[in-house]
């Protein structure tokens, strides 16, 4: 719940906007624009994609396709890494993604 200068709760005005999901995150995202790939079982070929924002638990994905299961291995081709990644929302194209496993190097 907001507070205000003294610390004490506030009520949040109907008419405010509602705070940002990034207010939730445990960790701060680093806006990035790195070409990526998204792999998974049943799919010989990767569904390319653009990952805008990630940090160590999670990522902002724009995929080719709304087309994906609900968990694939993402690759940043750009920062070399992989991850396994669980769509946490998704709008269309774009995909909040939570890391499943810790990202690691491929390089």
């Amino acid at each position: 719940m907001p507070s205000d200068d003294t610390g004490k709760p506030t009520r949040r005005n109907r008419d405010e906007p509602a705070p940002r999901s990034e207010d939730r995150r445990g960790r701060r995202r680093e806006p990035v624009y790195d070409l990526g790939e998204i792999r998974f079982a049943g799919s010989s070929l990767p569904v390319t994609c653009l990952v805008h924002n990630f940090s160590g638990s999670g990522a902002l994905v724009e995929a080719a396709t709304t087309q994906l299961p609900p968990r694939f291995i993402l690759a940043n081709l750009v920062r070399q890494y992989r991850a396994v990644c669980e769509i946490v929302w998704s709008n269309g194209r774009q995909l909040g993604v939570r890391f499943v496993t810790e990202p690691r190097h491929v390089g």
